[in-house]
Order: C-alpha cells, then sequence, then structure tokens
C-alpha cells in the first residue's frame, strides 16, 4: 500500500514518488539489494502498468533511519495514491546508492537514472514483463 513519504525527491527534486508502506519494505526478500532499480509499477485498480525507476534502502543522502521503498513512475499520473494497492516488478539493477555533496548531483543522477531506464525498458526482454500475469489480473477483472 502506499504511504505518505518524506515528500523530498517530488518536492525539492521534481521527481515525485509512490511510497511503499514500511510493512511492504520489510516483507521484501532479504537477498534483495538496496540500490537504484527500473522495473514496471501498476497502480490501484488501473490496468495501466508504467515505466518506473525505484530506489530502495536508505538514501544515504537523506540519511534514512529505515529502509524505504520510493518509486518514480516515468509516465505523468496523478499523485499521491495514498492507500492503494500498488504492484511493482524490478528487472534490472542500475547502481547502488550514494551519497551525493548537494542536491544537484543528486538530482544530476536520478536524471541519469531515469535515461538509462527508459533505455534498458525498451528492449524485448524488459517488454515481456509489461504484460507479465503478476499485472494481468485486477479484483476479477483481465486487463
Amino acid at each position: 500500500k502506499v504511504v505518505e513519504g518524506f515528500r523530498r525527491i517530488g518536492g525539492e527534486l521534481g521527481y515525485p514518488t509512490v511510497d511503499y508502506s514500511s510493512d511492504s519494505v520489510a516483507s521484501l526478500p532479504q537477498h534483495l539489494r538496496s540500490g537504484i532499480y527500473c522495473g514496471w509499477c501498476q497502480i490501484g485498480d488501473s490496468c495501466a502498468v508504467y515505466p518506473a525507476v525505484v530506489t530502495l534502502g536508505h538514501n544515504p543522502y537523506y540519511r534514512n533511519r529505515h529502509k524505504t521503498m520510493e518509486v518514480h513512475i516515468l509516465h505523468p499520473i496523478d499523485l499521491p495514491h495514498y492507500g492503494i494497492t500498488v504492484k511493482t516488478c524490478l528487472i534490472e539493477y542500475l547502481r547502488v546508492e550514494k551519497e551525493y555533496p548537494n542536491l544537484k548531483e543528486l538530482a544530476s543522477a536520478i536524471a541519469e537514472d531515469i535515461d538509462t531506464a527508459k533505455h534498458i525498458l525498451l528492449k524485448p526482454y524488459s517488454l515481456k514483463y509489461k504484460h507479465h500475469p503478476f499485472f494481468i489480473e485486477q479484483h476479477g477483472i483481465i486487463c
């Protein structure tokens, strides 16, 4: 379920995110390493599946005490969607989390992650997951 985040990435940098609950993050497989990923995301009852950049970890720039999972959807959508179920399929690990000396360098890294994700998510091996059964059925409705 989507929860209210810190509003830093969206508010300060212009990259709004959908934030997973701490319970959802705690239930992720332990072997899933912290870092930046690209993947596909579906929000609520919508059949639409969007490309996304996902941050999983402690966000060193902001020094999060708890592990978080933030999804920046690479498509214009209305945010926030608090309380709504989100499905995310991680496709590829992009890089480790880093600490940046300033917001400008963090924003530059995010922009680079977005460009990399767009390139990867156009590849056939990535596109097939956009239509994966994980996303097909929503509350008994076949998308």
